[in-house]
């Protein structure tokens, strides 16, 4: 049974989001006569502290950084960087980051109606090429497929007509649906 409603109200209308700042911060009650006789109050005031105590314990315990840290972050910090050639230059040679890549193909997945967020990815493929995975939150109501289908499409022509760069995958990810019609 849920504690509180989609709003984050208990039964008995007080804000969980109050109860929880309250237990965090150890602010008094905003209604302690009310708090006092109400059972929804005191069994979500029971689970919040008991699960600020967990928080609060984990926080105490000692964390062991491992000693290449900074070279391992490094390391992968360095790899997102790689650049992509672009085709058809005859004086010199332009490229790009795979990361401006990835910015325009969220760019265009965002521009399809029932895309509410996206966020991408591009890896470097062979002879300028590029493989784009995408991960969106998507409204309530269009298919899925067809949906993928355009974003696929979008993403593969705005990449084409900005950098000159064959798209040869998009992999779409459906992680969510918004809340927003």
């Amino acid at each position: 049974m849920a504690l509180s409603d989609d709003r984050g109200h208990l039964a008995c209308g007080t804000d969980l989001g109050a109860l929880v700042e309250q237990v965090t911060r150890g602010t008094p009650p905003a209604d302690p006569e009310h708090q006092q006789d109400c059972a929804h109050c005191a069994r979500a005031l029971e689970r919040i502290r008991s699960v600020w105590h967990d928080v609060r314990g984990f926080a105490e315990q000692p964390v062991a950084v491992p000693g290449d840290l900074l070279r391992q972050v490094m390391s992968r910090v360095r790899s997102h960087g790689a650049q992509v050639s672009l085709p058809g230059e005859t004086l010199g040679s332009t490229t790009v980051s795979e990361a401006i890549v990835g910015r325009i193909a969220r760019r265009a997945a965002v521009e399809i109606d029932g895309v509410a967020f996206a966020s991408a990815l591009a890896v470097n493929a062979d002879d300028g090429a590029v493989t784009v995975r995408v991960r969106m939150i998507i409204t309530y109501g269009p298919s899925i497929d067809a949906l993928a289908d355009a974003v696929r499409t979008r993403i593969s022509t705005a990449v084409m007509a900005l950098t000159g760069v064959t798209v040869v995958a998009v992999d779409v990810f459906v992680d969510d649906l918004s809340r927003e019609p």
